[in-house]
């Protein structure tokens, strides 16, 4: 039975929880033993697999090569067959511990690259038996512009626990933990750790909105790192909208559970694992008609697009959006649909199953994989 290392770290938890969890629970133990070593943080930090953690790979003075000695005892001590690094960081330090002949599976959700990120994962490219899970095709076209080889590649698109939707949608407790009252009209800015989701442009449009419709109500992640500034300013407007502010406990599938619409207003590329759970969800979604958002969305077909930088556009967008939304129940439907054939969680489990499979058999990572996104 193969032994499996998840080499995680804090860098984002709201992803982390959501791709590796369903893997800890619901992968078969009969054919596989999953093993849990966080590179940095608490143990706390991460309580979906506190079951399954095995022990910390520390790192003196935040130096990551430091922890290299940790981690190889750690897979010699467990008998590790492949490893599993959920960042960048965790596949560097792995790449440093393990022998070159342990296969490694490297997870990457956000397509968005700087140049010593790009060396990095080249350096990966060129290590036997490993290969990068992108769960968005934008990923792999963005690694494959900076010289990863394609067969280094595979695109596993994450999973969405549909049942876990369902038993939100019933969860009424939500609205009033964070003071919604049924009257508001929730607009969402998607969790994300990064200022490219466009969290400033979110708010601005929905500030314009609010002034024809009062109801709107901005719901701002605990995550967003634009959440200071924009605070100061919705208190600063002459009119300003109505606001929450959601703490680091409430996770992206419970912010969905009470949002009227998703507003993605991206300025660049970023994850779209919040694109996913939307559509699952049912959840009407405006955003910019980026690269990394067309991949998911067309406009009017499931969902809403404007053009990137115009503001005054995706206020008014929101608007009609927001009062459209009883005669538009047939496209978040079909979204709803397409989500289903896509980003089915048992189909999330069987790629991440094939690609493993396909890394301990000297395959390359993609071997017999499909985009369920192309075959439906």
């Amino acid at each position: 039975m193969p032994r499996v290392l998840h080499l995680i770290d804090a860098s984002d938890p709201q992803e982390l929880r959501l791709a590796l969890a369903p893997l800890l629970q619901r992968l078969s133990a009969d054919r596989w033993s999953q093993f849990v070593a966080p590179l940095f943080g608490r143990v706390s930090h991460f309580p979906f697999a506190s079951d399954r953690i095995v022990g910390r790979v520390p790192a003196r003075f935040g130096l990551h090569f430091l922890a290299a000695p940790a981690l190889r005892r750690l897979l010699h001590r467990h008998r590790i067959d492949l490893i599993h690094a959920w960042s960048l960081q965790a596949a560097y330090v792995a790449t440093l511990a393990s022998e070159r002949t342990i296969p490694m599976a490297v997870s990457r959700w956000d397509p968005h690259l700087v140049p010593a990120q790009a060396g990095r994962h080249l350096a990966l490219a060129q290590r036997p038996h490993t290969g990068i899970l992108c769960h968005a095709a934008m990923v792999e076209r963005r690694l494959v512009e900076h010289g990863v080889p394609m067969e280094r590649c595979a695109v596993v698109r994450p999973g969405v626990d549909f049942g876990l939707i369902n038993r939100l949608e019933r969860d009424t407790d939500l609205r009033g933990q964070l003071q919604l009252d049924d009257d508001h009209i929730v607009v969402l800015l998607p969790p994300s750790p990064c200022s490219r989701a466009g969290h400033w442009a979110g708010a601005c449009a929905v500030e314009t909105a609010a002034r024809l419709e009062p109801r709107l109500t901005l719901l701002l992640p605990g995550t967003s790192p634009e959440r200071e500034p924009i605070l100061k300013y919705v208190r600063s407007v002459a009119q300003p909208p109505q606001y929450r502010v959601a703490g680091d406990e409430f996770r992206l599938e419970q912010l969905l559970s009470v949002a009227d619409v998703l507003l993605v207003p991206a300025a660049g590329d970023i994850s779209t694992t919040a694109l996913a759970w939307a559509m699952a969800a049912s959840v009407p979604i405006l955003g910019c008609a980026d690269y990394c958002i067309t991949e998911f969305i067309a406009d009017g077909q499931n969902g809403h697009l404007v053009k990137p930088n115009e503001p005054m556009l995706l206020a008014g967008k929101l608007l009609n959006v927001v009062r459209d939304r009883p005669a538009s129940a047939p496209l978040y439907d079909r979204a709803r649909a397409q989500a289903f054939e896509c980003f089915g969680l048992s189909r999330y489990i069987e790629q991440t199953q094939h690609a493993y499979e396909n890394l301990l058999s000297g395959k390359p990572v993609g071997t017999d994989l499909t985009d369920s996104a192309v075959t439906g």
